[in-house]
């Protein structure tokens, strides 16, 4: 499995030095976006490299490759799904360290982390991975490459709103919760998301013939 996750990340590694270096770019770029900020700079990269890996795995043939090598389909169909989690752990550390270094350079525009900032853009990027990854492994990742365009910049969009996000005008039960409440109520629903997208991605791999 270890392997398979150093694939993922060291494939296309031009575009994981790119991902990283608009990240910076965009915390400064886009401070005002508070909130939506890191949901934004955590989407990108996840786009990324996610997005391109299917690509270059499609076009290079790396599927049949892995075919013949002794491995099951399950962990290769996992590691992706685990992408998700080495991405956002990578991402908040450095957004985390930008933060501190900004401050300690008496730059403070760069808006801090929220339990609710983190747990949405941990949700978005399941949400995206969840819809994406059994298209790519039904029709392939080149058709397909469209339609991860359209929820890539559809991202932009939601983050713009979500640093002005007023739960006062949310009626019922979501209403009655307070931020951290909202948050852990997010990444209960990104973990749903991702238990249901990945037995769909498995069978339809599985049928796959190399």
């Amino acid at each position: 499995m270890f392997y398979l996750l150093k694939k993922e990340l060291t494939a296309n590694i031009r575009y994981l030095l790119i991902s990283v270096a608009i990240f910076i770019l965009y915390i400064f770029i886009f401070s005002a976006n508070k909130t939506g900020l890191f949901m934004m700079c955590l989407v990108f990269c996840f786009y990324a490299l996610s997005t391109t890996n299917m690509v270059v795995d499609e076009r290079y043939k790396i599927e049949l490759l892995l075919s013949t090598l002794p491995i099951r389909r399950r962990d290769v169909v996992i590691s992706k799904y685990m992408l998700i989690l080495v991405i956002f752990v990578g991402s908040f550390v450095l957004y985390t360290l930008l933060v501190f270094i900004g401050r300690s350079l008496g730059y403070d525009k760069i808006p801090p982390l929220t339990p609710l900032g983190v747990a949405v853009g941990f949700l978005v990027i399941s949400l995206f991975n969840g819809i994406m990854l059994p298209l790519a492994y039904k029709f392939g990742a080149q058709a397909t490459r469209y339609v991860s365009f359209i929820l890539f910049f559809g991202v932009f969009f939601l983050s713009s709103f979500l640093g002005k996000l007023d739960l006062s005008g949310i009626s019922g039960f979501l209403q009655m919760l307070n931020e951290l409440q909202l948050s852990l109520l997010a990444v209960l629903v990104a973990a749903v998301i991702n238990l249901l997208s990945y037995p769909i991605s498995l069978s339809l791999y599985k049928k796959k013939d190399f």
